[in-house]
């Protein structure tokens, strides 16, 4: 589901990843369960030259302006989650970089 809404003077960045889907995977089985849910709700799955790939975009707005979220289909279980959840999905999305980023296997060779 997305919210939508406008405030003028606003700060943006949007980014795209591309994961190959074997990674994507490995990946989100790291993560808390709230964390997963928000990365899948920002991510779809395409084929990229022949590999089969995660793309996960994240688009965030600061201070003020337009903005647009997901709202993340998920109840939290445990207070790990809770905490996730409060930190929202661009945290989410951040910790799933972090994995992502600590071996540098994940790129796709295009």
């Amino acid at each position: 589901m997305k919210r939508n809404g406008f405030v003028s003077n606003s700060s943006s960045s949007a980014f795209v990843l591309l994961v190959q889907e074997d990674e994507h995977n490995r990946v989100l089985a790291e993560l808390d369960g709230w964390q997963r849910a928000a990365v899948e709700t920002e991510s779809g799955k395409e084929n990229i030259f022949g590999t089969e790939c995660a793309v996960i975009s994240e688009i965030s707005v600061q201070d003020s302006g337009s903005w647009e979220y997901d709202v993340v289909d998920y109840e939290p279980q445990t207070d790990e989650e809770k905490r996730s959840a409060g930190n929202g999905i661009g945290e989410a999305i951040y910790t799933y970089r972090t994995k992502l980023d600590k071996d540098k296997t994940w790129r796709v060779d295009l």
